[in-house]
């Protein structure tokens, strides 16, 4: 079984991402987990997602897929914009590249993703409110920043 590799990365596209242009930030000097860039698209294979909790900076998602003959590479993204409602809503996206894996075995890993650029980015226009949901497949958490 192959390890997935994990990515976090800005989109300027909107679902469904059709190419890749992204180029993966160097990992956050404190946690280790890659960083936030902006991108434009990726192509997207299949998967479920189990769980998504946040911690600090550090976004965990639980996900399953199948496959187990080639790395899968996964790429957290967001095209940049929010909506409002009560709170700041940021709609992010994961990517799963599994590079042509199609083995059958079901496999479940948990990544973690370092969010910390996106307060930069909400605070330009709203530095009053230090919070923000941030939505991935249906799911929210709250973000304190």
């Amino acid at each position: 079984m192959h390890a997935p590799t994990a990515a976090v990365l800005f989109c300027t596209a909107v679902l469904p991402f059709t190419a890749r242009d992204c180029t993966p930030t160097p990992t956050d000097p404190i946690s280790g987990y890659p960083s936030v860039e902006i991108c434009t698209g990726s192509e997207i294979d299949t998967y479920d997602l189990e769980s998504l909790d946040i911690d600090g900076d550090e976004l965990d998602i639980g996900i399953s897929y199948s496959g187990g003959c080639a790395n899968h590479d996964f790429t957290l993204c967001w095209d940049g914009s929010w909506s409002r409602s009560d709170t700041k809503i940021v709609n992010l996206y994961l990517v799963h590249d599994a590079n042509g894996d199609t083995c059958e075995a079901w496999i479940s890993d948990d990544l973690t993703f370092d969010v910390s650029l996106i307060p930069e980015e909400l605070l330009v226009d709203y530095y009053w409110e230090y919070r923000a949901n941030l939505r991935l497949e249906g799911e929210t958490v709250m973000y304190y920043f």
